[in-house]
């Protein structure tokens, strides 16, 4: 119910302020990074806070990485554990509070 600002940057809409001082919530998010069988790190437009609120969606289903379990975060950047690494042609969502 907040009254907010954004921009939208030719692929989706970023939040770049706010009225209310409650929780923000980012969702439908495309994380920075290359998914490619290989690259494992990723970032986010800003710090989930919680950092157990991010959840990563493939190919917008149902979430399929768990925090603590297929990836850590560290401020803005997530890792994923090698096994867990998407593929080429991975269509990665976030969401998460900040």
């Amino acid at each position: 119910g907040a009254v907010v600002s954004v921009v939208y940057d030719g692929t989706q809409f970023k939040l770049v302020g706010q009225a209310s001082s409650g929780p923000v919530f980012v969702y439908g998010e495309v994380p920075g990074g290359l998914p490619n069988g290989i690259n494992l790190v990723f970032t986010t437009a800003f710090v989930p806070s919680p950092p157990e609120s991010l959840t990563v969606f493939h190919k917008d289903g149902p979430a399929y990485m768990g925090f603590g379990v297929d990836f850590t975060l560290v401020g803005q950047t997530f890792t994923f554990n090698a096994p867990s690494a998407p593929q080429a042609g991975d269509l990665l969502r976030i969401n998460y509070q900040r």
